[in-house]
């Protein structure tokens, strides 16, 4: 009843209350609470019709936009970012970097992205390791439906990949589980093999929960 009443166009996903052939319904039911009464210092029970908006549609449209940035340790452009990374249009945003090294204080780099994407988002975590670091950024309307928010990180074991590893993010909206990892693996394309033993590495090193899903 709350949510109807702050959030009209909230929907609650029921389809066995949903008339046949309807989409969106606005259901009544009786329910009732137990209340405090103040004045009489005593429990109260308050019975009456509880107006619930609900929906037999059980998916919602979700965009994602994902970019990994390895700056080489240089201090990029703030306006370079508007050619990489459009500032509208996107449900959620996940922000990789590497060789951030560049960063004079901690936080830089979070807010020169902050500031590019505007008010109408969100910060859902940032991660960081060494130069390695992801931030995931969410528009306002989709923040109350996302739950299960965890991090992650993990370094190589390997002595010449000092500094290098990987950070990863993960989240439920509504039933479906996302998890976005950035990483910096051995450099070079003639290094194939190595690559593909870090990225093994990585993803059983990488402990994010979510057990229930």
């Amino acid at each position: 009843e709350c949510a109807c009443a702050i959030r009209p166009h909230l929907r609650v996903w029921s389809p066995h209350l949903c008339p046949k052939g309807a989409a969106d319904y606005a259901w009544a039911v009786t329910g009732s609470s137990l209340t405090w009464d103040p004045g009489k210092k005593e429990h109260t029970q308050v019975t009456g019709p509880v107006s619930v908006n609900v929906t037999c549609v059980a998916c919602e449209s979700l965009t994602v936009w994902t970019g990994t940035w390895n700056h080489a340790g240089a201090r990029p452009d703030p306006h370079q970012l508007g050619h990489w990374m459009p500032a509208e249009g996107h449900s959620v945003y996940a922000v990789g970097l590497q060789e951030g090294g560049w960063q004079r204080a901690e936080g830089e780099w979070f807010y020169m992205v902050s500031a590019h994407l505007g008010e109408d988002y969100l910060t859902l975590g940032t991660m960081t390791l060494h130069d390695v670091s992801l931030i995931l950024l969410v528009r306002k309307a989709c923040a109350l439906d996302i739950v299960s928010v965890e991090g992650g990180s993990h370094a190589f074991s390997e002595p010449e990949l000092n500094g290098r590893g990987g950070v990863a993010i993960s989240f439920r909206y509504h039933d479906t589980s996302f998890c976005f990892i950035t990483c910096h693996l051995a450099a070079r394309t003639v290094r194939v093999k190595p690559r593909e033993s870090n990225l093994v590495e990585l993803l059983r090193g990488l402990h994010l929960g979510l057990q229930d899903t």
